[in-house]
């Protein structure tokens, strides 16, 4: 299963009370965003207190935390997170957490299928198994199942394509506001409403819909916006939006050229494994004649300030 299907798990419950009788809650309902279309347009601002991405000993406390608990659908899903996010071996608290969901699966816990449904599809690869582990949670509410069922169904991996279908049952999974739902579904519908769903996304701390967002902003040539939304997913992890903000402080896209910022960036990507990065920092230095101060900054803001000298010296040794 593509990455769609990982990322942050956290959900947020519907505000107020259900009263009997209420109509459904829709994603609209629940969405933070909303009240302010007409005074400030959420695509233009993104939201500066969304959380960051946990880090890996962040994800590992709160899986060993869950687990001595026995709380073993959230131990899971941070071991899941763990490894789809930090690349982390996780597999001997998946198998250990796997021995109790199995159990709870069979007697109708529909969370634990949830969990078993992405367990079996990231680290088995048996979709079919996947999808049955899917179907059932998605049709017992629990929004994971729902998002992967959607997602199975949608790219026909493990049972028969019925895209319509997928997106039904994605936007059940929206509708109960998990953030990777609403970051599929952004796809599946016009325009604005999609636009409006990445910024929701966004919101609930996923970077890969401010990436996103920022995309469709630079097709539709909003280059000052679109620079924010990649400095706000860059600032959170995203690699891809490193780049972007980086090559585009660089030639002024979205305002006026920034080398600073654009070395900044550059610098960032080092650790992200793009040895490119500081071939791009070296000519950007030499283009526009930053300082030795102005390096610093850029080093000190990239969380790498020992960069500053080995970048300084390489800028002298090219002449």
């Amino acid at each position: 299963m593509a990455r769609a299907a990982v990322g942050e798990h956290r959900t947020i419950p519907p505000p107020g009370d259900r009263r009997p009788g209420a109509a459904p809650r829709t994603v609209m309902d629940i969405c933070p965003i909303c009240p302010s279309v007409g005074r400030v347009d959420p695509l233009l601002t993104p939201p500066q207190d969304a959380p960051h991405p946990p880090t890996l000993d962040e994800l590992l406390r709160r899986a060993d935390t869950a687990a001595r608990a026995g709380h073993w659908t959230a131990a899971a899903r941070a071991w899941l997170e763990a490894g789809g996010r930090h690349g982390a071996d996780v597999s001997a608290g998946l198998e250990h957490a796997a021995s109790h969901l199995d159990d709870r699966a069979d007697a109708g816990d529909a969370a634990a299928a949830g969990v078993l449904a992405l367990m079996v599809a990231e680290f088995i690869g048996d979709l079919p198994a996947a999808a049955d582990y899917a179907r059932v949670a998605a049709e017992g509410g629990d929004p994971l199942g729902q998002r992967i069922w959607g997602f199975l169904l949608c790219e026909g991996q493990g049972v028969e394509r019925d895209e319509d279908a997928g997106t039904r049952w994605t936007r059940r999974a929206a509708d109960q506001g998990d953030p990777i739902a609403l970051l599929n579904l952004a796809g599946s519908v016009p325009q604005r409403e999609g636009d409006m769903l990445l910024a929701l996304a966004a919101g609930l701390g996923v970077e890969r819909a401010g990436a996103r967002l920022g995309d469709r902003l630079s097709e539709r040539d909003q280059d000052e916006a679109a620079l924010r939304w990649y400095v706000w997913a860059a600032e959170r992890g995203h690699a891809g939006s490193m780049r972007a903000a980086a090559d585009w402080y660089r030639e002024g896209f979205g305002g006026r050229p920034d080398p600073t910022s654009a070395v900044r960036w550059y610098l960032t990507l080092l650790a992200h494994g793009d040895g490119d990065g500081v071939h791009e920092a070296i000519g950007v230095v030499r283009e526009h004649g930053l300082s030795d101060g102005d390096v610093r900054a850029a080093a000190a803001l990239a969380g790498r300030p020992s960069a500053a000298d080995s970048l300084l010296s390489a800028v002298r040794r090219a002449g």
